[in-house]
């Protein structure tokens, strides 16, 4: 693929916006103690302010959640071009091997434009997702992904229509991966694949990343993992009507379909956020509609990608917080008011300011101590009856280095910190990992874990008494869960 085109970098004031005011937003993220992992501010086209809060980096991927259902939405409408379907289609058009006389009776009415406003007629999510008990165990129903033969298909059109569809909104990931499943069965091309020369590639997208159903065609409503400025840049050509660098990637016509508001969602409670008034605005082809004019798509933990038409603005996010509408709220104070219709006049010390504090983002900021003398060489330890089947524990306290090790019931691990330093070289539950180790005083380590392509993180703080260590430990994704271990020191 040829070097991807960037796009231009501008000081904020010279389009319109007060380098003050990204740093009030900024402030506004930290007092509220909400986790950005990456932010990119677009205005007229160029990219004013930029940052990535350690360990995160700019160019690495990060999981997009159903932010990829906005990527669905561009796959449908590129199919609608090429005159492979319609949006009034029926769906069960596109797979009659699996049209019962009960799928017919059931299905029947359904077409393709409900599944991309989420008007399917369902009443319950009809995606599974592999998890433990959690919030979402009440807002699913298990026979898609929990289906012996793995056909999330006929799982979907299997699952009773309750209402008339067209007339009732609810939040359906199951109907984003009939989407995906649409344009592999009318193109004979996996959702990435499909969209390597239609989208990505024009946009300077290396090829995401991409989780899959088990018959293989690519989730539709979640599993995409790009970069912050991906999803930039994807919200440029999305306010520029499907125009990027001078070139048309698809049609006008479909962009301000997609992305204006085809049903209401007044009815709708998010599982995540509660009743946000940003998530009742209305809903387009897997868009939200926003407060303020603007619409955006999303996904869980805060990615975002907010386009601002009246402000000719783009913010694309990506995150690990649980309120996500807090974020927008943030957005809406700091930033939206702070969009000027014309230049301002440059400002040396707060662009200085500003510059300082996007180059000096950090996840989790600790107040480290000295390492304790006993901190030396290889300590050995017996672990007590866990429930997480944790049998022993070894630290190697090296010179810039600190390495854990323990044993359970899936083997051994390993995991290496750097002193008060990111260290990049790890990989845990199959996902590169970051990890520091942070003495807070004589008889307490913190090791900060970090997934890189993901919000998951842990805690583990360790806490040392003579002989004995006790082990404190919290673990984040879609259930945070926390845990406690102890031991007794081993002879060396």
């Amino acid at each position: 693929m040829q070097k991807p085109y960037e796009l231009p970098r501008a000081t904020p004031e010279s389009q319109g916006i007060s380098s003050q005011a990204i740093r009030s937003f900024l402030a506004g993220i930290a007092d509220n103690k909400l986790e950005l992992h990456g932010l990119m501010l677009v205005r007229h086209g160029h990219v004013v302010a930029e940052g990535w809060w350690t360990p995160y980096q700019a160019d690495r991927q990060h999981i997009a959640y159903s932010l990829t259902k906005s990527l669905s939405s561009m796959a449908i409408g590129f199919a609608v071009e090429e005159g492979l379907l319609s949006v009034e289609d029926a769906v069960l058009d596109y797979f009659p091997e699996e049209a019962t006389e009960e799928v017919k009776a059931n299905m029947g009415g359904l077409k393709i434009r409900h599944l991309l406003t989420m008007s399917t007629g369902h009443t319950k999510d009809t995606a599974r997702f592999d998890m433990h008990q959690s919030w979402l165990s009440d807002h699913v129903t298990p026979k898609v992904g929990d289906r012996t033969d793995h056909n999330w298909i006929k799982g979907f059109l299997e699952q009773p229509i309750d209402r008339e569809p067209g007339s009732f909104f609810l939040y359906n990931s199951g109907a984003s991966h009939m989407l995906s499943a649409l344009v592999q069965r009318v193109s004979g091309l996996d959702l990435p694949d499909y969209l390597m020369p239609r989208l990505f590639e024009p946009l300077g997208i290396e090829r995401p990343a991409w989780d899959a159903a088990p018959d293989g065609e690519a989730t539709g409503g979640w599993g995409a993992r790009l970069k912050t400025g991906d999803w930039a840049r994807f919200g440029q050509m999305l306010l520029d009507k499907g125009m990027f660098n001078g070139k048309r990637i698809i049609s006008a016509e479909w962009i301000e379909q997609a992305t204006a508001k085809q049903v209401d969602n007044i009815n709708h409670g998010d599982v995540v956020t509660g009743s946000g008034t940003d998530w009742q605005q209305g809903y387009g082809y897997q868009f939200w509609q926003c407060r303020h004019g603007a619409y955006r798509g999303d996904g869980a933990f805060g990615q975002f990608c907010v386009v601002l038409p009246e402000q000719d603005a783009v913010i694309a996010i990506n995150s690990g917080v649980q309120d996500m509408q807090l974020v927008m709220d943030m957005m809406w104070e700091h930033l939206l008011p702070a969009m000027l219709p014309n230049a301002l006049p440059e400002n040396e010390a707060e662009l200085a300011g500003l510059r300082e504090k996007l180059g000096s983002l950090i996840l989790v900021e600790r107040a480290a101590q000295p390492r304790p003398v006993f901190a030396e060489g290889t300590v050995h330890y017996k672990v007590e009856q866990s429930e997480d089947g944790v049998t022993e524990l070894s630290l190697i306290f090296g010179r810039e280095v600190t390495t854990l090790l323990w044993s359970d019931a899936a083997g051994r691990h390993r995991l290496d910190s750097g002193h008060q330093e990111w260290y990049y070289g790890n990989e845990l539950a199959n996902e590169v990992t970051a990890a520091r180790a942070t003495w807070l005083g004589s008889d307490t380590l913190v090791f900060d874990i970090c997934r890189v392509f993901t919000p998951y993180h842990d805690e583990v703080i360790c806490t040392f008494s003579g002989n004995r260590i006790t082990i404190a430990y919290k673990h984040f994704d879609f259930v945070t869960r926390h845990g406690e271990l102890a031991g007794e020191r081993l002879s060396n």
